[in-house]
């Protein structure tokens, strides 16, 4: 692999994408309270899908990168030995400190040969470790990939097919994940339960952003000054379908309760928004890398270098920021909203300044994988 120009911007937009995903788990936290208003839960709900370009950018940002810097030619051997050593060792050591403090009174269960290898393979050790499955998995198939990306950008004529070809299928996939997996019976074999069941984790259900960052990772360049000329465009764009996909989860309010799950990713508007907020949020990454000499710029690139060790942690800063404020703060329910915000900024200091630290120590890349 040659050394190529650093992509800036990508540095801010995984520091967007980290901070909502602790958003997302925050008030996931605060909108269960039974004392939860329902213009709370609404108000909560509007930030939901304003954040749930959360895991299709990481997507997008993995497709782009290894794309870009492997299009010329891979060695399958050092890139999987960087990749057990960037992702794998701290994804097994994280499954244990979760398994463990998740079943501290039935340390049996959490030790079980096969219990735990369920658990490693499924992402379950945790609420969010799904998505380091998921990564991992295109880790795993890239190698075998690189040659149909490589023969996508060859011509812009392909780029474009298989990006157009890529969001029928995908379509016609989140279409069936919404309005058809939940209906499965029982009847169906176990293994393909199973695969339904745990399909948010399925590298094929999110196919989509690796291949779109992918197909951007040829045309740079084009792709920064279509974005720049036609921002207009993607803001009206995406404040429509934010009103589209915001109404659909009000409209199916279960009695007076919000279901965040109306607002899932995988379903054909929220695909739609999905690429529109992407569109949004890479412009944001331009004017943040544009802006670098700025605090907020500066802070944002900060969490974004961290962000990797910080997800992996902030599921127990989360729980440590809601101790702190029981303890230091008891009617925190009274105001909701503000104790979500104050939640989510607590919890994310916490994990990127631990992630900060333990890179630091001898062997703390065991934890924190690799630092940008």
């Amino acid at each position: 692999m040659k050394n190529k120009a650093w992509i800036e911007e990508l540095d801010y937009i995984r520091g967007l994408a980290f901070l909502a995903v602790v958003m997302q788990h925050s008030l996931g936290v605060f909108i269960r309270y039974p004392v939860c208003t329902l213009q709370e839960q609404m108000t909560l709900g509007i930030i939901f899908n304003l954040v749930k370009f959360s895991v299709p950018a990481f997507m997008f940002i993995s497709g782009l990168v290894m794309v870009y810097n492997y299009s010329q030619g891979i060695k399958p051997l050092n890139f999987y030995q960087k990749r057990w050593k960037e992702i794998f060792i701290p994804y097994l050591l994280w499954s244990l400190i979760y398994s463990t403090y998740y079943n501290w009174n039935s340390l049996d269960r959490v030790y079980e040969g096969k219990s735990f290898v369920y658990n490693l393979l499924t992402g379950s050790a945790s609420y969010h470790l799904w998505f380091v499955v998921l990564i991992m998995q295109w880790y795993f198939v890239f190698p075998l990939l690189v040659s149909f990306f490589r023969w996508m950008g060859e011509r812009k004529t392909r780029i474009l097919g298989a990006v157009l070809w890529g969001a029928i299928v995908y379509t016609v996939i989140v279409w069936w994940s919404y309005r058809i997996a939940p209906c499965m019976t029982a009847k169906q074999p176990g293994w393909w339960l199973q695969l339904v069941k745990f399909r948010d984790r399925n590298l094929i259900m999110w196919f989509f952003y690796f291949l779109t960052g992918g197909a951007v990772a040829y045309m740079l360049p084009g792709w920064r000054t279509c974005l720049k000329k036609r921002a207009i465009f993607v803001f009206m764009g995406w404040a429509v379908l934010l009103v589209i996909v915001t109404g659909e989860l009000f409209n199916t309010l279960a009695g007076s309760r919000v279901n965040l799950n109306i607002s899932t990713s995988l379903k054909p508007s929220m695909f739609v928004y999905t690429v529109f907020s992407l569109a949004l949020v890479y412009m944001a990454g331009l004017r943040f890398a544009a802006a670098q000499v700025s605090w907020y710029s500066k802070l944002l690139k900060y969490v974004g270098r961290y962000s990797l060790g910080a997800y992996f942690v902030h599921a127990l800063g989360l729980v440590v920021a809601v101790r702190c404020m029981m303890f230091l703060w008891p009617s925190f329910a009274q105001m909701l909203l503000l104790a979500t915000g104050t939640a989510f900024l607590l919890s994310s200091a916490l994990s990127v300044l631990f992630t900060h630290v333990v890179s630091r120590l001898p062997y703390g890349r065991w934890l924190t994988g690799t630092v940008r």
